[in-house]
């Protein structure tokens, strides 16, 4: 069994108020995945997980503003991972208090010509084994009790919503709103990513050139594989953006 590397808990200066954290899920719709991660990250600072409701009419507005109306108090950073990217730019984009945005293993556009999209909506809701897709996003670092847990969770989505999920995320583009959001960018990119690869990294570097990346040798679900690495990784990205506690008077 392969178990992620400890995180270290920095000495946390007591003029600053460490920024809170808001996960964002992939496909599935549940930060459950991602725990591991939001436990190695809570040593620092608040963590917020956020879980989509399954309603195959939830648009791409719906799911922002969702989103949006459970973000917590004061400056925050939020993380988007795979299909919540677009989200999380859209959200940095209209609340102000957005201090950093995390894209990982995501996208600003989809690298997919657009008559294709219908096609690749429909395929992804097809009766596939969810083993083999869930070895197909874990990849080879994957332990057996991640596969099993992926197996299952995709087992459980109904085929509409992930038809509906996938529609709306092969027909976001986000490059334009992430070229005007100001705040700093960090992604997270697998180098055996085989769904969001080079080409959906460079849709998000090309809007924000000055982007900072980071490279795991991992597949799609880095978060997961990779939860020690990512979470220092973030943590350290955070760090920078911490500020001193406001003081009225």
């Amino acid at each position: 069994m392969r178990l992620a590397a400890p995180v270290k808990a920095r000495y946390i200066n007591p003029v600053t108020t460490p920024l809170a954290l808001m996960l964002l899920p992939g496909l599935h719709g549940t930060c459950g995945l991602i725990r591991e991660l939001a436990r190695k990250l809570e040593l620092f600072r608040p963590v917020v997980m956020i879980d989509y409701p399954a309603d195959p009419h939830f648009d791409f507005d719906a799911h922002v503003e969702f989103v949006r109306a459970r973000a917590p108090d004061g400056p925050f950073a939020v993380l988007g991972e795979s299909f919540s990217g677009p989200f999380a730019i859209a959200l940095a984009h209209r609340e102000p208090r957005v201090a950093g945005l995390i894209l990982a293993s995501t996208f600003a556009k989809f690298p997919l010509p657009p008559m294709l999209a219908p096609v690749a909506s429909f395929a992804m809701g097809l009766p596939l084994p969810p083993r083999y897709t869930a070895r197909a996003l874990a990849g080879r670092s994957a332990t057996p009790e991640l596969i099993d847990e992926v197996t299952d969770l995709i087992a459980a989505l109904p085929k509409r919503l992930v038809r509906h999920r996938v529609g709306i995320a092969l027909a976001a583009d986000m490059s334009s709103t992430l070229a005007r959001i100001s705040c700093p960018v960090l992604c997270l990119t697998g180098r055996r990513d085989h769904l969001t690869g080079p080409r959906a990294l460079a849709s998000i570097t090309g809007a924000r050139p000055d982007a900072r990346v980071h490279r795991f040798d991992a597949g799609h679900m880095l978060l997961e594989t990779h939860a020690g690495e990512a979470a220092d990784v973030v943590e350290d990205f955070c760090a920078r953006l911490d500020r001193p506690p406001h003081h009225s008077g």
